[in-house]
């Protein structure tokens, strides 16, 4: 796979055409030399951070098995029909209802158990399987495939990913060979939200803050796009609104005001917090990094009492364990005055 190929991708559509991949050209094409020398295990576990494309690596990994030229092109009948999940020989489990459950454990025996269509046609055609998200497979599941992963059948490929290596029952790491993956570079990552936020109409902020948001998301582009794709800018406003009014408010007030975006959005007090540190936190850099700063004395008191009013909500929603409720929140109100 050469790097001109790659294209922004979202969340939903890696696990089916990895040529939106970005960042693995490498990866790919190391791959594809083991699959073509005969040489790949035939069970790999590939790990790495939430949101940085695994379930698109181990598809395209599937693909090489198939492909006309064993890179995982992504342009013939082969590596097409995968992308559109139809063909015969690989079966793609994810976790269902949050789990992989015995019966898919079944279903990946059962697919294994038949020879591969296209063996007359290709001496590397396997039957593979691709299982994501692995660490959501019951104790049931795991102990049903143990025999499996350990003495896989012939001409069959195994191809395993997660995000909680350390989550994972011991006797299934011990039969997979571990292949890290790091997240792309921090430009290639950009560059791919960038596209794909445009291409949805989602408005970013600027590049500070979309750096600032790739660290926090731990330099996986994918969570950064599902963030963004899930709070949009109008949730970021209210947060910057929010901000706001964490000077010159009463504490009461400032909770039901929270309440309101709790409800409005699906957040915890908690949740509302951590957004509120965020947009402070790019309050003070972008405060520091100015080079006309008049009443920056001004302002660094003013984000010195929003970070206080903040700390205070999160004591209590620590110490207390309170949700967002206004009423609660008046009869613990008291309890500010102690911190």
């Amino acid at each position: 796979m050469n790097s001109h190929k790659y294209k922004a991708q979202s969340p939903e559509d890696s696990n089916r055409d990895w040529t939106h991949l970005i960042g693995y050209a490498d990866e790919f094409a190391a791959l594809s030399r083991l699959v073509v020398g005969g040489r790949i295990p035939p069970v790999i576990l590939f790990t790495g951070r939430e949101g940085i494309g695994k379930a698109g690596v181990i598809r395209a990994v599937s693909a090489m098995f198939f492909c006309e030229t064993n890179t995982a092109c992504g342009t013939c009948a082969s590596c097409k029909r995968i992308m559109l999940d139809e063909h015969p020989d690989l079966l793609f489990l994810s976790p269902s209802s949050g789990r992989l459950k015995i019966e898919d454990a079944i279903l990946a025996q059962e697919h294994l158990s038949l020879k591969t269509s296209r063996k007359d046609e290709s001496s590397l055609a396997r039957r593979v399987i691709c299982m994501t998200d692995v660490d959501l497979m019951t104790n049931q599941a795991v102990n049903r495939l143990l025999k499996t992963l350990e003495e896989p059948p012939e001409d069959s490929a195994i191809l395993m990913s997660t995000s909680r290596k350390n989550a994972l029952l011991p006797t299934l790491r011990s039969r997979a060979i571990n292949w890290p993956l790091s997240p792309p570079k921090i430009e290639h990552s950009l560059e791919l939200i960038k596209t794909h936020c445009q291409a949805k109409g989602i408005k970013l902020p600027g590049d500070p803050e979309l750096l600032e948001t790739l660290r926090r998301c731990g330099l996986a582009p994918g969570k950064v796009i599902s963030y963004f794709e899930s709070q949009s800018h109008a949730k970021l406003k209210e947060v910057e609104d929010f901000c706001a009014l964490l000077n010159g408010r009463s504490l009461q007030e400032v909770m039901v005001v929270a309440e309101n975006l709790s409800k409005r959005w699906g957040w915890s007090l908690p949740d509302l917090i951590q957004e509120a540190e965020v947009q402070l936190n790019l309050e003070y850099r972008r405060n520091f990094c100015s080079q006309k700063r008049p009443d920056s004395s001004l302002s660094q008191s003013m984000l010195r009492k929003r970070r206080e009013v903040l700390s205070k909500m999160n004591r209590l929603a620590i110490k207390e364990r309170i949700n967002l409720n206004t009423q609660l929140a008046a009869e613990h109100l008291g309890f500010y005055n102690s911190l």
